[in-house]
């Protein structure tokens, strides 16, 4: 074996298993910052996976409504107490406004290890 066992990262995932923390949207280095732009909740499932063990969200997350354009190209997870805990860089930005919602269906953000 080379590496982390399966067990050694579902130890490390698990600060992420079943627990409530918010989703914040970055745009480029900065959380967006809109007057009505606020992070949304999230709550992440138990380690699933083979050789890349990872946690996915289990509900919608809907960020509705923005007063402005925004290019969001980052998402993360913050804790309850504010502290930044991962960053994740999309694929494919999502340009949001006051007519484009942003929205993240069940297993779309993934928290991983190799």
């Amino acid at each position: 074996m080379i590496g982390l066992t399966i067990e050694a990262k579902d130890d490390m995932l698990a600060i992420f298993a079943g627990k409530v923390f918010t989703l914040a949207l970055y745009e480029g280095d900065a959380e967006v910052a809109d007057a009505i732009y606020s992070r949304r909740e999230v709550q992440f499932g138990s380690p699933v996976g083979d050789q890349v063990r990872y946690v996915e969200n289990l509900d919608k997350v809907l960020f509705e409504g923005f007063n402005s354009r925004h290019m969001v190209d980052h998402w993360a997870v913050v804790d309850l107490n504010g502290t930044l805990l991962a960053r994740y860089k999309l694929t494919d930005p999502i340009e949001v406004s006051s007519q484009m919602d942003c929205k993240f269906r069940p297993g779309e953000l993934r928290i991983g290890l190799p």
